[in-house]
């Protein structure tokens, strides 16, 4: 995802006039904590599913929420009430609205770092329990009826 992002940025700056009014090395930093997240995220869900068409699904029921109220194609605060509280669960918030602000404001690090700081927390988190549901699974852990159950090997 980081390759493929940073080429259209590239295609797109040269083949056209998009400014950026950012740094680009923030803007490249935050893509690839982004990417991170969303990695770690994927993880998670792989672990959760049994069969690649579940993960398909629960990607697609995750993401799809995520995608339409993170801000991306509106702004956070232009969603009423209950939506704007959503939208603060899901980490793509943390990454799409602080991008546009650096890419069409030139917010500084500083200006953003707040929500850096929660997109590497989302990072950190997910890794870590993506890894304790491999690791559980791994020693005979899985889903049964709602909760997990232990099977002896």
């Amino acid at each position: 995802m980081f390759v493929e992002t940073a080429l259209i940025f590239v295609v797109g700056s040269v083949s056209t006039d998009v400014t950026v009014a950012g740094s680009w090395w923030l803007l490249g930093g935050m893509l690839l904590l982004g990417t991170f997240t969303l990695a770690a995220l994927g993880f998670v869900v792989s672990n959760l599913t049994s069969s690649p068409d579940g993960a398909v699904v629960t990607v697609h029921a995750i993401y799809i929420p995520m995608l339409l109220l993170c801000g991306a194609f509106v702004p956070v605060e232009a969603l009423p009430g209950m939506l704007q509280i959503v939208a603060k669960v899901f980490p793509l918030t943390y990454f799409a609205t602080p991008f546009r602000s650096v890419m069409t404001e030139g917010a500084s690090l500083a200006a953003v770092g707040k929500d850096m700081v929660i997109l590497a927390a989302w990072t950190v988190g997910s890794g870590l329990w993506g890894e304790f549901l491999l690791l559980w699974r791994g020693i005979g852990g899985r889903m049964e009826d709602g909760g997990w159950r232990m099977e002896h090997r």
